[in-house]
């Protein structure tokens, strides 16, 4: 997918002057590796707080070929205003685009009912749609990391909960690079590798 610019992303009212938010993506450039911070870095956009719910939709919305996103939390089953459930909406009519969506999930031991609960009951809405859908174990994930076509890369401080799209001060990031998305890919494919799928709607993780 190759778009002119990530301009088309609507960020939204920010309660801050627009220098600071100019100030915060110099200082994301500054951060990034020397190989990413040049033209490969196309454009790196920052998405605050309520913000992030719209950039999401409006990214997923424009794929063509694949999906990928690690995320700690993706509890959808709030009666509340759930903007989470908008987001698994989005990720299944890609699917039903014909899209390849693939999403690895945190698993906890049993100590932490609500987080299991919370991503098993998001991965089987997923699943029946045809969303490949992975549970991670293998020490503690608490990515918030999604990959589009390659291309695009969204990641930061929220988790994919109420709390977080509609209540918190949460921070995360836009990148527009092939080069950076293919480090993000590789990184969340390396933990697939270690996680188990989830198979069929009902069924326990094999």
């Amino acid at each position: 997918m190759r778009r002119t610019g990530t301009a088309a992303i609507r960020t939204g009212h920010l309660d801050f002057p627009r220098a600071r938010r100019v100030l915060f993506g110099l200082i994301l450039l500054l951060l990034l590796p020397p190989y990413l911070s040049g033209a490969c870095a196309t454009q790196v956009t920052p998405v605050f707080d309520r913000d992030f719910r719209q950039v999401f939709l409006d990214v997923v919305s424009r794929s063509t070929d694949s999906i990928y996103l690690s995320i700690y939390i993706f509890k959808t089953d709030s009666p509340f205003q759930n903007s989470a459930a908008d987001l698994q909406e989005a990720l299944i009519l890609a699917a039903k685009r014909g899209v390849e969506v693939h999403v690895l999930f945190e698993e906890t031991d049993e100590s932490d009912h609500f987080l299991m609960e919370a991503n098993m009951d998001t991965a089987r809405g997923l699943a029946y749609f045809g969303v490949n859908c992975y549970f991670y174990s293998a020490a503690r994930m608490h990515t918030k990391l999604l990959v589009v076509d390659e291309h695009l890369t969204l990641m930061g401080s929220h988790n994919y909960t109420v709390s977080a799209l509609r209540h918190n001060r949460e921070a995360s990031v836009l990148i527009e690079s092939h080069e950076f998305a293919e480090v993000a890919l590789s990184y969340i494919q390396s933990m697939m590798r270690k996680s188990q799928k989830l198979q069929e709607i009902g069924a326990t993780k094999q």
